[in-house]
């Protein structure tokens, strides 16, 4: 009987040690599983999703979840919850960890196991409209951080053994290390989208270089510098793909010199697409990033600057001149010649005016270009002003014998705009039409209406018979200071300024200018201008 007893308790010891032995088993080949599948994405939502459903699986759970910290604030947020095949769905919310077992295993870092019905309710509500018998927290650390909280739950009574806290702990570790990872992964791709949309979107060429100065990356606005060679420039040398003598003298200095210095800019030609540029050069360790500024417009705006005061200077030049000189000989002749002194003022008194149309156009197209002119819309009459105009003109026109006339298609109505600004476009062009005329020609200023936008427009056209405009000339025609070559060998006088004034006068109005023209057989001007009236109504 003894030996009976012995062998039955050396049995059920053999199958005690079996059975733990085999719970060791599963333990370790669950611990495995999670941890195959916390290494299988980088995607937190869908590892964790797949941890707590294998989690329910496998251990027969009635509920798992895991919750999540995030930020300063003292709330896990609940990211994943598993249930049972029939049993109803978990709930996604957020819970402020202020007692029970989430509490408790976030704040000490350690399991906690509650049995027998001593579940804090507040945690186990989110996963079950029932209360469950037992449960248990595991924390989510990484080194010093807490993370977040694994929370099971199962409804019969004391159903988790000492055993099951280490292999709670050790999934809750694995679920730690995949958020962790996650999480770094995710910093990284939104830095990387970010570093891309500084790169896409700055109005600067950036281009990145590695430690031996070979092009790894650049944005747009560099490749639209670069041109044609932007395409093959990624791995080739960076000396190649801008070959100015002092970007490889800068980049020399640059790979010389310690982060503490500061690193200046130089100015650079990327011969290419003939653009200027300023380049900097900073370090990114490794390799460095180029910063290449597009100053051509700003270099041309200066060069315009230099040419507007220079041509602005030598227009000045010759009605002073004349001024000075005739004051001095009125000063020398006074008392000699009678009849002289009556000639130099009549002279001093037209350069005189000269000068200070010169200075009243400038002061004009200024005004005009830099948005703010004085304006003071009314409906005016453009027939009247085309007659006022032309009377006064056809004294000029009369030396040269030029005739001008006039077509006014019946029930203009009246221009919306400037009476002043009107004048000075009306003048301007009839003028001009005048001035580069040939002896005995011809000029018409016609006025009828057209349609454009679903609105009624006043179409002025001034037609001459002259010598006509060069093609090459065409594009610089409202230049401010440009004169036709053509023009000035025949010393016919101009300031250049009055089509830059017209154009600018026609802009204000929301109007259009264009203009055709051939050498030796005429030019015509035509300008559209906003109504003010229906057509149909009287321009009276």
């Amino acid at each position: 009987m003894r030996v009976f007893a012995q062998q039955a308790a050396l049995a059920l010891n053999n199958a005690q040690l079996y059975e733990a032995e085999r719970e060791r088993v599963q333990q370790l080949g669950l611990v495995n599983r999670i941890a195959r599948l916390t290494t299988a994405s980088l995607q937190v939502d869908t590892v964790l999703e797949t941890a707590v459903q294998s989690l329910t699986a496998d251990l027969g759970l009635t509920r798992a979840a895991v919750l999540l910290h995030h930020g300063s604030s003292d709330v896990l947020h609940v990211e994943a919850v598993s249930h049972r095949a029939g049993s109803g769905g978990g709930c996604h919310t957020c819970l402020e960890p202020r007692s029970g077992l989430c509490r408790a295993a976030f704040v000490r870092g350690e399991v906690v196991v509650a049995r027998d019905g001593a579940v804090d309710a507040q945690p186990c509500c989110l996963l079950d409209h029932t209360r469950p018998e037992s449960a248990m927290a595991a924390p989510l650390r990484q080194g010093d951080q807490a993370l977040g909280t694994l929370l099971v739950v199962r409804d019969a009574p004391g159903s988790f053994k000492p055993t099951d806290v280490a292999v709670m702990q050790a999934v809750a570790d694995q679920l730690a290390a995949a958020v962790t990872a996650g999480r770094l992964y995710e910093a990284t791709v939104e830095a990387r989208q970010r570093a891309e949309t500084i790169m896409n979107e700055a109005q600067a060429g950036l281009v990145v270089v590695d430690s031996g100065w070979r092009v790894v990356a650049l944005n747009p606005a560099a490749a639209a510098m670069l041109g044609p060679r932007a395409w093959a420039a990624v791995g080739r040398p960076v000396r190649r793909v801008i070959d100015d003598p002092r970007a490889s003298d800068l980049l020399a200095r640059a790979d010389e010199a310690s982060d503490s210095e500061t690193r200046q800019m130089v100015e650079v030609h990327i011969a290419a697409e003939g653009r200027d540029a300023l380049m900097g050069v900073a370090p990114l360790r490794p390799g460095y990033l180029i910063s290449l500024l597009d100053v051509t417009a700003l270099k041309e705006v200066d060069r315009l600057k230099s040419e507007i005061v220079a041509n602005f200077s030598h227009e000045l030049r010759a009605p002073l001149t004349s001024i000075k000189a005739y004051t001095e000989l009125l000063l020398h002749f006074h008392d000699r010649h009678e009849a002289l002194p009556q000639q130099f003022l009549s002279i001093v008194d037209q350069e005189t005016d000269r000068l200070t149309d010169l200075v009243n156009d400038v002061l004009d197209l200024s005004r005009l270009e830099a948005g703010r002119p004085q304006m003071e819309h009314a409906a005016v009459s453009l027939p009247a002003l085309i007659k006022e105009i032309v009377t006064v003109t056809r004294a000029q026109a009369a030396h040269r014998q030029i005739d001008i006339g006039v077509e006014v298609a019946p029930g203009i109505p009246r221009a919306w705009g400037d009476r002043q600004l009107l004048g000075l476009i009306l003048r301007n062009l009839i003028v001009n039409a005048v001035k580069y005329n040939k002896p005995g020609g011809s000029v018409m200023v016609m006025l009828d209406t057209t349609s454009r936008d679903e609105a009624i427009w006043l179409r002025l056209r001034v037609r001459d018979s002259g010598i006509g405009i060069p093609a090459d000339a065409m594009p610089h025609l409202f230049e401010k200071f440009y004169r036709v070559s053509s023009t000035t060998e025949s010393g016919i006088q101009g300031t250049g300024l009055g089509l830059p004034l017209v154009k600018a006068a026609v802009e204000a109005h929301g109007g259009e200018i264009r203009v055709v023209s051939e050498i030796g057989d005429g030019t015509e001007f035509t300008v559209l201008l906003p109504a003010a009236l229906p057509v149909g109504m009287a321009s009276s």
